[in-house]
């Protein structure tokens, strides 16, 4: 288990790392926290902590949401060390606390700063948490991200968050990733380690198509793609949004996919029924065809058990504007708390993509 360093700012450094991982290390840089989570990520990651590692990456330019969530896999497993758990506002129990600092064991000896408040340690550190923070490294770095008031290095959330701020140092933006990783553990191995995780995580996703590039009938010729007749009735209309056909086409490119509905057979009002029996109701994106449903990926039906269609969803979560759905309705519920997902009973059987009007308009 890597050990937080007290090292100061301004580190300089040169690893040799495995081949492939500059490249993999440059690509993650690029995407940010908008990257694309692979299966091995989404299948690893707890879904509350994947969300915590692209928020708080997103708060420093330049840093891989991916190298952030490898650092929490090298440290304890994403708060799994030991057999702790996580519960749902973001507590790990029983408390991770590492190895005593006393100089023994080949550890460097670190005198206790906190008291023992932290690690429960009066006479040396240690490290502590799911992200590992030495008690006079939180001090000045600690932050609250689980919204109580406290910044805790035992709450996953406030831990991920420090670690972002640590990593990112005293400026907005960082740098040079590398150096970054180094004082969270002063090792050549540690930073190979890490950047090795952060590859894994990090997907090579298509890239989306431009608005517009793809039509109706190009994506009707993708082998990954089958409608329903309806849907392809829907697509032949010319009336699709153009952001509907690129997501989709994007979909297809990775995952085979089976599109059951745009508009044709879909009611009108969100949740059944039509303007007529319900005046007041929440007009569908599907009505101005601006949503789709995915009821199959990979050759499954969607379900909660179907991880090539919550890959899919962590995809679709990832993309940028104006791509990014405005609405993702999906059967996972711990996505729900996701800027524009949400998991209800109608939704345990297929991926829901939807657009707000792009310009606004009235209804």
């Amino acid at each position: 288990m890597g050990l937080k360093t007290l090292l100061g700012r301004g580190l300089a450094a040169t690893y040799a790392l495995p081949a492939g991982l500059a490249a993999a290390l440059a690509g993650a840089s690029s995407s940010q926290a908008t990257g694309v989570p692979s299966t091995a990520a989404v299948a690893d990651i707890p879904d509350a902590l994947l969300a915590a590692y692209r928020g708080a990456a997103a708060s420093c330019p330049g840093l891989p949401w991916s190298v952030l969530a490898a650092i929490g896999k090298v440290e304890t497993n994403h708060g799994r060390a030991g057999g702790a758990t996580l519960a749902l506002g973001g507590d790990v129990a029983p408390p991770i606390v590492g190895v005593a600092l006393d100089g023994a064991g080949g550890t460097t000896r670190v005198a206790d700063t906190d008291g023992g408040r932290l690690d429960g340690d009066a006479l040396v550190d240690r490290a502590v948490g799911p992200m590992q923070f030495l008690p006079a490294t939180w001090a000045p770095w600690g932050r609250d991200a689980s919204g109580d008031g406290v910044a805790d290095p035992h709450n996953a959330f406030d831990a991920i968050a420090s670690a972002a701020t640590y990593l990112c140092g005293p400026g907005d933006r960082l740098d040079d990733v590398e150096a970054a990783i180094a004082t969270y553990n002063h090792s050549a191995a540690y930073v190979s380690h890490v950047l090795a995780v952060a590859a894994g995580y990090q997907s090579a996703s298509p890239t989306p198509p431009a608005l517009g590039s793809l039509t109706p009938a190009g994506l009707l010729a993708k082998a990954n793609l089958t409608v329903s007749a309806a849907a392809r009735g829907d697509l032949e209309s010319g009336l699709v949004d153009p952001r509907v056909v690129a997501v989709l086409g994007m979909a297809a490119d990775r995952f085979p996919i089976h599109v059951g509905v745009i508009r044709t057979g879909h009611s009108q009002c969100v949740g059944g029924g039509d303007r007529q029996s319900r005046p007041g109701c929440d007009i569908s994106q599907h009505w101005y065809f601006r949503g789709a449903d995915i009821d199959m990926v990979a050759g499954q039906a969607v379900s909660p058990a179907n991880q090539a269609a919550r890959t899919l969803a962590a995809l679709l979560i990832g993309l940028s504007p104006p791509l990014r759905p405005d609405e993702l309705g999906v059967p996972w519920a711990a996505l729900a708390p996701l800027a524009g997902v949400f998991s209800d009973a109608s939704h345990q059987d297929h991926l829901h993509v939807g657009y707000r009007p792009n310009p606004p308009a009235s209804p």
